[in-house]
């Protein structure tokens, strides 16, 4: 389920349907309250647009980390207040044109990035931000394109818990 802003629809292509960004607004996923996070989604930026990945959102928008994909560049921020940004945490290659595969992981104090299963962020944050929610930001009037968009993640208070289904310890089981 998303919330989307004014500037989000869902538009057809030959494919199917995607999520079209085309003016400075969120989409917002409406969703269970996540701490460790992992999101994987399809990318398209049209010349000159720019597209923010938000994890670890508070349920304004403040805190959350920034994920800034652009052609050239991508790059890692975080808002902590209303106006207090630590911007360029972390930057790398950009998306480059045509249709990219994005995978973010939030995890404890790490989060990283990777475009077409190449990693092209990796930050370890010292004084990590825990926000719970996910959301999309287009910054600019040309389009962004996100489609096939997954989600994975352990809200909060929750825990991974090994459960020993009998076969070898450290093995299959």
């Amino acid at each position: 389920l998303w919330s989307l802003g004014d500037g989000w629809e869902v538009v057809k292509t030959a494919k199917g349907s995607v999520l079209r960004g085309r003016q400075h607004s969120f989409a917002r996923i409406l969703s269970p309250a996540w701490i460790d996070t992992k999101v994987r989604f399809r990318l398209k930026l049209d010349r000159h647009a720019a597209l923010h990945a938000n994890v670890r959102q508070g349920r304004d928008v403040s805190p959350r980390y920034f994920i800034s994909f652009h052609q050239e560049q991508t790059g890692l921020s975080k808002q902590v207040g209303g106006n207090i940004f630590h911007n360029n945490l972390a930057t790398g290659r950009g998306a480059g044109v045509g249709w990219h595969a994005v995978e973010i992981w939030a995890e404890g104090n790490d989060i990283r990035v990777s475009i077409d299963g190449k990693e092209v962020l990796d930050y370890t944050d010292p004084e990590p931000s825990f926000a719970l929610g996910v959301s999309f930001e287009c910054l600019t009037t040309s389009p962004v394109y996100v489609d096939d968009v997954e989600v994975w993640g352990l809200g909060e208070g929750e825990s991974l818990t090994w459960v020993r289904t009998g076969g070898p310890l450290g093995g299959i089981g």
